[in-house]
């Protein structure tokens, strides 16, 4: 059934019955577009980094369709389904992001655009339903407020009485026992009495502006139509809660994406952390299946070539699945074509494939039980979402913790340029076998053998390497080492592999049996914000710290400041690729926006960074300004160490940093 704002009563009336009878619920959304291309997905994204990335970039796409499918079971196997397709459109004006390639996409199959502005179903979002009516100014004619008090006492007197009439109403006009007429001409005084009613007789009253004949009516509310009058309050975010209410099992499809824009679009705004996202769908989406990530589990892996839902769809009307046999509910017709990506017929879909799933794991598990969707059988399953394009954590669990693999055969890589691609990253390193590269950049990737064996004789020979710089995934990301979750995977066993065993605690946090000491810091590089924090800094031991590059071409970014010690001389690092050789390296100096460099030795100084071209000035005393192409370099040297305190230094950076806009 497809739904518009034409027929949306109608169709909420059927669907607030459907849900009450049904056994679960299948959903699918629709969007103007899926991703950003700036916040490219990586196969080595945290829980955390992926739910900043979909709820930073997915986000600015409109959601424009909502499928609902309801699934009540009638006999062993056999459903009557009810399948809305419902066209969302905002009413309140609302910028969004476009897609090209999905709205030609959506064209393709049949969407109708026009329907979607003229038609499209609006909605209250949260933000707005949270705000608390603003009353209108007073009004400043001593005559205006005096009507203004007659009138709310006609509507005190129409919103008390027992029978639904007042003293003033036409009692000879048809209905006026349930809705009185109320002359209003100014505008003013018309906003007043609408908030007049929204603040204190909400579930009561309703008013309605004649403009015509310059009138309200006034219409009492009956009891029975409560829903309906939030329905057309609310719009589509009335439904979605009442959904959210039910308590009946929810099932999508690859549904992280649909997920995030169902609680931010209707049901509440998504929080800034992925530790409150996952309170948060606890709690207003306490119980959901993935079909998808069932379909990638074993046992079903195995009987499922490819997961996507089309071809899931096709593959469970072979054998050995049992496909389920479908009743349309009497206010509905069967599909007599195949629609895919209409809302409606991808969440019909989704539902028959996950009762062809669970009556495959009811055979493979040789249950006798009549299968509930309560049983144990799907448990395992709740509140676990597809990790969509990950290398190494199939699942979500937004109810539970998440899977933390060990990646100690992981490698964090950048390359010397651009134009490298994902087979010269691979030939580097073919002497240790297979590898996975995940791209994060145009300079830099993470790569995995797929030996893990041989990790540590690769690290030992790359990280010396004439092109690339490689580093270990744990210096890079050292949360990466935190132990496994303490609470065991329920999916461990069904995807056939033995659950990996906590990282072994050190020797004397053991002995001590209590709580582990804090790990050293490992030169994660955090920002000085303020000069009193750049005054209060403490080096750290050793010295040792990865950058991701910005690219300084970007305007109104972060910048990169390098203060660099000579020590009397050259160090082997001025090369652009730094070196091994020495204690202090720095590697890609070219990349950096602004550098100060200090020397003790005035000629030696100068021909610093001398194989970038530039334009050099001389400033006042020894001291020397150069803009060149890898930024903005001052130079200060003196004589010797002695000649200069930190502070005097200082005082020099700080006026440097003064007048530079982009320090």
């Amino acid at each position: 059934m497809d739904v518009t704002k034409r027929n949306l009563e109608e169709a909420f009336r059927l669907l607030q019955h459907l849900v009450e009878t049904a056994d679960f619920i299948a959903f699918d959304c629709e969007f103007t577009g899926l991703a950003q291309r700036e916040s490219l997905l990586n196969a080595f994204d945290t829980p955390e980094e992926r739910y900043v990335k979909v709820k930073q970039s997915s986000l600015d796409f409109l959601l424009i369709q909502v499928g609902i499918c309801t699934f009540k079971k009638t006999g062993k196997n056999k459903y009557e389904i009810a399948p809305f397709s419902f066209t969302v459109f905002p009413s309140r004006e609302k910028f969004f992001t476009c897609q090209s390639t999905s709205l030609y996409f959506l064209a393709n199959q049949g969407f109708d655009f026009n329907k979607l502005l003229l038609e499209g179903i609006p909605y209250v979002t949260p933000a707005d339903r949270d705000k608390v009516p603003i009353p209108p100014d007073e009004p400043y004619d001593p005559n205006m407020k005096a009507a203004l008090v007659e009138l709310k006492k006609k509507l005190d007197g129409f919103a008390t009485s027992e029978d639904g009439s007042a003293n003033d109403a036409d009692e000879e006009s048809p209905g006026s026992r349930n809705s009185m007429e109320i002359e209003c001409q100014s505008p003013h005084l018309r906003r007043h009495l609408y908030h007049y009613v929204e603040t204190r007789y909400p579930s009561v009253l309703s008013l309605e502006n004649d403009a015509k004949k310059k009138r309200m009516v006034a219409k009492r509310i009956e009891q029975q139509d409560e829903c309906i009058r939030r329905l057309n309050k609310e719009g589509f975010s009335y439904i979605m809660r009442m959904l959210s209410d039910s308590g009946r099992v929810l099932i999508g499809h690859n549904c992280f994406l649909d997920i995030c824009h169902l609680l931010n679009e209707y049901l509440a705004p998504l929080p800034e952390t992925y530790g409150e996202f996952k309170q948060q769908v606890t709690a207003l989406m306490p119980r959901f299946i993935d079909t998808k990530v069932m379909a990638s589990t074993a046992p079903l892996k195995d009987l499922v070539p490819n997961s996507a839902l089309g071809e899931l769809h096709q593959k469970i009307s072979q054998k050995p699945f049992s496909s389920p046999t479908i009743e349309f509910h009497v206010a509905f017709k069967p599909y007599d074509r195949e629609l895919a990506h209409d809302a409606g017929y991808d969440a019909y879909m989704t539902g028959c494939c996950f009762a062809a799933l669970t009556e495959q794991l009811s055979k493979i598990r040789s249950s006798a039980d009549e299968t509930t969707f309560d049983s144990e059988l799907v448990k395992p399953f709740l509140q676990k979402v597809f990790f969509l394009k990950q290398f190494d954590i199939p699942y979500l669990n937004l109810g539970g913790s998440d899977l933390a693999p060990t990646r100690d055969h992981v490698f964090f890589v950048t390359v010397p340029d651009e134009k490298w691609r994902t087979n010269d990253v691979k030939q580097v390193f073919n002497p240790f076998g297979d590898s996975f590269v995940g791209w994060i950049d145009h300079l830099s990737a993470f790569v995995a053998l797929r030996d893990r064996s041989k990790a540590a004789k690769a690290y030992e020979t790359l990280k010396l390497h004439a092109d690339c710089r490689v580093m270990l995934y744990n210096d890079y990301r050292p949360e990466m080492k935190r132990p496994a979750p303490a609470d065991p995977d329920p999916l461990a066993e069904a995807r056939g592999k033995r659950q990996r065993p906590s990282a072994e605690e050190p020797a004397e946090t053991a002995a001590s049996n209590g709580k582990a000491k804090p790990q050293e810091c490992n030169g994660v590089c955090q920002p000085l914000k303020t000069f009193d924090q750049l005054l209060q800094w403490q080096p750290i031991n050793p010295l040792r710290a990865q950058l991701s590059f910005i690219n300084r071409k970007r305007q109104g970014g972060p910048q990169l400041l390098l203060c660099h010690d000579y020590k009397g001389g050259y160090l082997a690092d001025r090369f652009n690729n730094g070196t091994e050789d020495e204690d202090y390296r720095f590697f890609f100096s070219g990349r950096t926006n602004s550098t100060i460099s200090t020397g003790h030795s005035s000629m030696r100084a100068t021909r610093s960074f001398s194989t970038t071209r530039g334009r050099r000035r001389t400033c006042s005393g020894q001291r020397r300004w150069r803009r060149a192409e890898s930024g903005r370099c001052l130079s200060v040297w003196m004589s010797s160490v002695e000649d200069v305190s930190v502070a005097e230094a200082f005082t020099v950076i700080r006026r440097w940093m003064s007048s530079q806009s982009t320090a």
